[in-house]
């Protein structure tokens, strides 16, 4: 795997951000596979976990593969890729966010996600047996498209706070195509959990739940610095509810495939949004804005 280049500067909503300097590599955590405590302890005190190549390559070139009829279905790829290509048609621009129609056509992605290897080391981690959301986030992201800073919290907030974010790289996944940047060492939060970290995007219909376009912007006020990787296809990057994080923006004429799933104890609530058949999913009406609540609670 590439390492950062220092002094390169990479783009995230409103910013570039300057390796060496705001912008620093995620560490892996893959030394401490097989001890749980020590993963726990990582987890907490970084505030994810970074687990190069998890999966197994060929797992995921099946998954692509189903992946490709789905994005072949909606015009989204140039006729021309070979097999495993992602090239944008000449007349797209933007990516997509898979229906959960569309996900339940990909079986081999539903057997990364929900695998065995998977559910088990979950299991280790939260020592219990594992719930999983039948909704899956599959994202197809386009070029010019980042994600701004958010807390996932925003968005599943209405069942456990113990739920677990999952991360995974469903291709190669240089910074230039945009992956995700996670803040570390944000450690002057203060009241943030009880005001950003309480609201809910459909409750109160928040415009989009995003805390912030500008990953300055929350590293001037909390402090820290965000971390990234060039990351390989079976990666994946697990972190908690109320962990600051985003994207770069995808500089290419190439889809970026990532997958957000999330874990928790069986034992415990569900936010019943993302569950049954036919999950009810988001319904905000998207008309408050992220800097009036800031300005409110004086953040």
């Amino acid at each position: 795997m590439e390492e950062l280049i220092n002094g390169k500067k990479w783009v995230s909503g409103l910013d570039e951000l300057e390796v060496g300097k705001e912008l620093f590599q995620m560490k892996s955590s893959n030394h401490l596979l097989g001890n749980v405590d020590a993963l726990n302890k990582q987890l907490k005190d970084k505030g994810y976990l970074y687990i190069r190549q998890f999966h197994k390559e060929e797992e995921i070139k099946k998954a692509q593969k189903d992946l490709s009829v789905i994005l072949n279905k909606k015009n989204m790829l140039d006729p021309n890729c070979k097999d495993y290509e992602f090239k944008i048609a000449s007349d797209k621009k933007g990516g997509s966010l898979f229906s959960h129609e569309d996900v339940y056509k990909c079986p081999n992605y539903l057997n990364v996600v929900n695998s065995k290897n998977l559910m088990n080391f979950f299991s280790d981690l939260l020592d219990d047996e594992i719930f999983t959301f039948p909704y899956k986030w599959m994202r197809a992201v386009g070029e010019g498209d980042s994600t701004g800073i958010h807390y996932d919290v925003v968005y599943m907030g209405r069942g456990t706070r113990n739920l677990l974010s999952c991360w995974t790289a469903l291709d190669d996944i240089p910074l230039c195509k945009g992956g995700l940047i996670m803040g570390e060492d944000q450690f002057r939060k203060g009241n943030l959990n009880k005001t950003y970290g309480e609201v809910d995007v459909d409750r109160d219909e928040l415009d989009n739940g995003w805390f912030s376009k500008s990953p300055k912007e929350v590293t001037k006020k909390f402090g820290g610095h965000w971390v990234t990787s060039n990351f390989r296809m079976g990666d994946i990057v697990i972190f908690g509810m109320y962990q600051f994080h985003g994207s770069l923006v995808n500089t290419t004429r190439e889809l970026r495939l990532s997958c957000d799933t999330r874990y928790q104890r069986q034992s415990e609530e569900k936010d019943d949004r993302f569950i049954g058949v036919y999950p009810k999913q988001h319904s905000s009406n998207h008309s408050v804005k992220m800097e009036d609540l800031k300005e409110a609670w004086a953040v």
